[in-house]
């Protein structure tokens, strides 16, 4: 049930009001989920517009109104997308009340996803809703792609909780998308035209934890010279994702619950209160009633958030699933590296059927982000171990193998490891990879060869 029935949809010309760095961005962002899409000079396209080919407009404050305007209103304009860069533009109601649709850039490649995927199949009105639309098919569009019933189970869940307005808690193992999940549920609801913030729990300080929800007043604390926006405060109207909620300390569970309580909030240094009708959407991999039993973490707390739960299917729980994201993923690194399109192997294929994917779906795209830029021909063979290099290693006992042999076994694990990861950062560049690893070029490629890991001759930077 993949969003893109037809990814060549023949030409979508990226006509930008814009510097060329956010242009170049888009196209490439626009390539990588399948499109077709070339920059068009606006003044070129202003003149003539090709009626046969829809359009994306990138705008910031310096777009010609009037000639847009007027060339927007007249009948024979080709259908047309709009992105903004400033607000100003993003104010302009008449020029965005003539697109089909439009987003803010940069966004989220699931946004992007939908907003292309709604522009193609003429699913939106000129108001940016969806006419009579199928949410559960947006949800997909949303890069929530499975025919798998367990998957489809969940997606209809989140089809109903989209129309909710009450805290949701998303629970799922690691790599099973409940950040995407969480996207699906915002961009499909009427709070779609509004911000979606992301906040990870565990990476904001104790200390911070207010400052960064709550943002603060000028003259807060002696740094505070100029107010700041707090994260709740941007998410007005819109939907706030707290991932990691288990990760939240003491302090932080009860600086939380005080929102939670009334939707209401006290900047730093701020005299007043004040609201946010901002929708709360929390994820976790843990088990919260546990976590309740064990003390660490706050009943009161687990109650707010939980008054809505979805949960995510692991991978290995998504029978026929596995087949169509891997055709998804190659698809999306042939459109990003441009080394053609690669197939997996049935036998490969057949291993993965069986395989445990602890790491789920992210695991799966890992592995074949790195076979794929590893892989010389078309056809790749991944061997039944070729998951182990996101494994840990697990050194032998010294009942099973002599010392030297140990170690030399495991300095050949990480080496392999370590030159796959880089080749990956890299984007496939044993150029730019050889710099990153401290190494010259030549001494480069002969780890390259030792270990069996050779490119392709047109290689870029090669």
């Amino acid at each position: 049930m993949d969003s893109r029935k037809d990814a060549s949809r023949g030409h979508l010309a990226l006509v930008s009001f814009a510097d060329s760095g956010n242009s170049d961005t888009l196209v490439r962002a626009i390539q990588s989920l399948g499109f077709n899409a070339t920059r068009v000079d606006s003044d070129a396209w202003l003149r003539a517009p090709r009626v046969e080919d829809p359009a994306v407009l990138l705008l910031d404050s310096r777009y010609p109104r009037e000639r847009l305007l007027s060339l927007l209103r007249a009948p024979a304009t080709p259908r047309v997308l709009g992105a903004f860069l400033s607000a100003a533009a993003a104010g302009d109601e008449e020029v965005f009340g003539a697109c089909i649709d439009f987003f803010g850039w940069p966004c989220h490649t699931a946004e992007l996803s939908l907003r292309l995927t709604r522009f193609f199949e003429g699913g939106v009105q000129a108001s940016g809703v969806p006419a009579e639309a199928d949410v559960l098919e947006e949800c997909i569009a949303l890069q929530m792609l499975g025919r798998s019933q367990a998957l489809r189970s969940a997606l209809e869940v989140l089809r109903k909780y989209a129309r909710c307005e009450a805290p949701l808690l998303i629970v799922g193992e690691t790599g099973t998308g409940k950040e995407l999940a969480a996207r699906a549920v915002h961009y499909v609801s009427a709070r779609r035209d509004h911000p979606f913030i992301a906040v990870n729990c565990g990476a904001i300080p104790d200390n911070l934890l207010e400052n960064e929800l709550f943002g603060h007043e000028r003259g807060a604390y002696t740094d505070a010279r100029e107010r700041r926006t707090g994260l709740i405060e941007r998410a007005h109207h819109g939907t706030l994702f707290l991932d990691e909620v288990d990760a939240l300390t003491g302090k932080g569970q009860v600086t939380l619950l005080r929102f939670l309580q009334d939707h209401e909030y006290r900047p730093l240094g701020g005299h007043d209160g004040r609201k946010s009708d901002a929708r709360v959407v929390a994820a976790t991999n843990s088990d919260l009633g546990s976590l309740v039993r064990q003390g660490r973490f706050r009943n009161d707390l687990m109650f707010r958030l939980q008054v809505l739960t979805a949960a995510l299917p692991p991978l290995r729980e998504r029978e026929g699933d596995i087949a169509l994201l891997s055709e998804h993923f190659l698809r999306l690194f042939c459109a990003r590296y441009r080394q053609g399109p690669k197939r997996l192997h049935p036998e490969t294929l057949a291993w993965m059927s069986s395989h445990a994917w602890t790491g789920n779906v992210r695991e799966l795209e890992n592995l074949l982000h790195r076979h794929y830029l590893l892989a010389d021909g078309p056809v790749i063979h991944i061997p039944p171990d070729g998951a182990q290099g996101s494994a840990p290693i697990v050194p032998a006992t010294p009942a099973e193998v002599h010392f030297r042999d140990a170690k030399a076994k495991m300095v050949a694990t990480f080496e392999r490891t370590f030159l796959e990861s880089l080749l990956v950062e890299a984007g496939g560049n044993i150029s730019l990879a050889a710099r990153r690893a401290g190494k010259d070029r030549s001494a480069f490629r002969r780890l390259l060869r030792k270990h069996g890991l050779q490119f392709a001759a047109h290689q870029p930077g090669a």
